[in-house]
């Protein structure tokens, strides 16, 4: 239900480079924090800052271009960032855990989707709530998986049978129809 340690360190020595662009290119924050500095000495990130970042790089993917013309990455990491231009934000329903990952419902459209964790299942960061659940999240293609950008709010929701019934049955429906998506 995660990404191997490798792929999840991978995925963060390439994120947080790329907020760190974002918070300079954009002036997002006053202060000038650095994430990836932080993230290479394993210091503590400070979550909301970093979500603040993000939600800029979210609403203006084509920083993504301008990061990846001065960055030096690999080919094959540049288009694994290339590819978070694919991206998908928005309010999900975690409607289950399953052993290849969760499953989150886009409460737009609908659509259904098996999301992995980065280093923690969602179990474990949904800490025990309930399921459904609501977050606010932003899905994200890694290699052939979708994962998020791991700065997920929940919602505080309950929900009762009837969501709870639909939810199954949009998901079942999802499954019985091979329209579960699994990368983007």
């Amino acid at each position: 239900m995660t990404l191997d340690e490798k792929d999840a360190n991978l995925f963060f020595e390439l994120f947080m480079p790329l907020l760190d662009y974002v918070n300079r290119k954009c002036n997002v924050l006053e202060n000038d924090e650095k994430f990836e500095e932080k993230y290479l000495s394993s210091k503590c990130i400070n979550v909301y800052n970093a979500a603040k970042v993000a939600d800029t790089l979210w609403q203006q993917v084509t920083l993504i271009d301008d990061y990846l013309a001065q960055a030096q990455l690999t080919q094959e990491n540049a288009e694994l960032v290339r590819n978070w231009k694919k991206q998908i934000s928005g309010k999900f329903i975690v409607e289950r855990h399953l052993k290849r990952g969760s499953v989150f419902i886009n409460s737009y459209d609908e659509q259904v989707y098996l999301v992995k964790g980065l280093n923690s299942t969602w179990q474990e960061m949904l800490n025990g709530n309930p399921l459904p659940a609501m977050i606010c999240a932003t899905l994200l293609p890694w290699r052939n998986v979708i994962v998020t950008d791991g700065l997920v709010t929940l919602e505080a929701l309950c929900f009762g049978r009837g969501y709870s019934s639909e939810f199954k049955e949009i998901y079942m429906n999802a499954k019985r129809s091979g329209k579960l998506i699994k990368n983007l």
